[in-house]
């Protein structure tokens, strides 16, 4: 699974979660109106050693390996949004992680939960408006797969030479692996 599919399957989890406006945030990109969530891939750090499965008759080999991706989810509300908490919608969202529902949809797409960092509260005024505002990083594990073409061995020639205890040669054979 390439890294736009992980993405479209948190931000679905975030969606279906949240019920609120969701958004990949960039430096440039206009804001929505509040309430909305904003989504921001921080980090993709690959982790460990690559498994590679044994090539198949036509030479392709399966590589699969795990990253680990921080995602950081950021809840906008201002003041007219008082019923909500942005505190309490990323603490909800945090714990639907452990809903099995969200589990299966996850180990599906090779996506698993490793660990989130504290729920922050990050308040601000802007211009003259009160924006509230939480924040919370959590990194998952990322299985990805890709193959690679190592291509065959069609034949191979050699002589083989058998030898006795003592190191005298005693037989020679030639082989050939080819048609």
């Amino acid at each position: 699974m390439n890294t736009s599919e992980i993405q479209k399957v948190l931000f679905d989890w975030v969606t279906a979660e949240t019920g609120l406006t969701v958004i990949w945030e960039r430096a440039n990109a206009p804001r929505p109106d509040r309430p909305y969530i904003g989504l921001l891939v921080l980090a993709l750090v690959p982790t460990g050693t690559a498994y590679i499965s044994a090539p198949d008759e036509d030479g392709l080999v399966s590589i699969v390996g795990q990253s680990v991706m921080s995602l950081s989810i950021n809840s906008y509300l201002g003041m007219r949004a008082s019923e909500l908490n942005a505190i309490n919608i990323l603490e909800e969202l945090r714990l639907s992680l452990w809903k099995e529902s969200v589990k299966d949809i996850f180990r599906g797409k090779g996506i698993g939960y490793l660990q989130s960092t504290n729920n922050q509260n990050v308040e601000q005024v802007l211009g003259t408006e009160f924006e509230e505002r939480g924040v919370l990083d959590i990194n998952f594990l990322i299985c990805s797969e890709i193959t690679d073409n190592t291509g065959v061995i069609e034949r191979t020639q050699g002589i083989g030479e058998y030898y006795n205890h003592t190191g005298q040669l005693i037989q020679t054979q030639e082989f050939d692996t080819g048609a």
